[in-house]
């Protein structure tokens, strides 16, 4: 999923091909919705996804950092019949893409901020996050925190508590993580989803329901990934 070194987009290209991807957001299938996710370098971003894509615990994720945007479309059902599609975003922590953050942002209907629960700073790091997205993005954005590495314990350095308050006081919800193993991280992206899904606009009169929709991992039927 990664770009080398020696294929790295352009600045212009970048900006074309996240401009490309919003304009599709209007299209079918019933529900189509984009989920970024945010966070410095090395927290573990394109893990999660790829975690989620792939809950075997025994596969190694590799540990090289994202270069740019990558962007990851998932196929679910609502209601057991509903055809969705759900858009993972994942962004490079660099601050050389700081000015294409206004597109990445656009049309975002939930967001994963991400730390590193061995990393002060990175959970530090988070009320900036935090505030680009109030800058950019959507005001009804659906946001929850996410603490990574809850696999590495003895190297600690946020304790679950200080994330959980974090998140309370930013009217998030909250998750500690680990990409390795996969602990908690279907819960977490499905809670999100779930919660986006329960308050957005069913697509006829014919799939109205009283329940909560509900997505379960096993309804994952397809991903593909396109790199930028």
């Amino acid at each position: 999923m990664n770009i080398s070194r020696e294929s790295q987009p352009s600045y212009d290209q970048l900006n074309r091909s996240l401009k490309k991807i919003n304009s599709e957001m209007d299209v079918t299938p019933d529900y189509k919705f984009k989920i970024i996710l945010v966070g410095d370098g090395t927290v573990g971003k394109t893990s999660i996804i790829k975690r989620y894509i792939d809950p075997d615990p025994s596969i190694t994720l590799d540990t090289v950092k994202t270069v740019g945007f990558e962007f990851c479309k998932i196929n679910l059902k609502l209601f057991d019949e509903i055809p969705i599609q759900v858009h993972l975003w994942d962004t490079a922590g660099q601050e050389v893409y700081n000015n294409m953050l206004p597109v990445y942002f656009k049309k975002a209907a939930g967001c994963l901020c991400i730390y590193d629960i061995t990393n002060k700073e990175s959970f530090e790091a988070l009320d900036l996050w935090l505030q680009k997205l109030k800058e950019h993005g959507d005001d009804q954005i659906i946001t929850m925190v996410l603490g990574n590495k809850q696999d590495i314990e003895e190297e600690r350095a946020v304790s679950e508590s200080e994330g959980a308050a974090f998140a309370r006081d930013n009217n998030a919800a909250f998750f500690e993580v680990s990409a390795q193993t996969g602990h908690n991280v279907g819960d977490a992206i499905e809670t999100l989803i779930n919660e986006i899904a329960s308050i957005i606009p069913k697509p006829s009169e014919s799939y109205k329901s009283s329940t909560k929709p509900s997505i379960p991992g096993e309804d994952k039927m397809c991903c593909n990934c396109c790199i930028f």
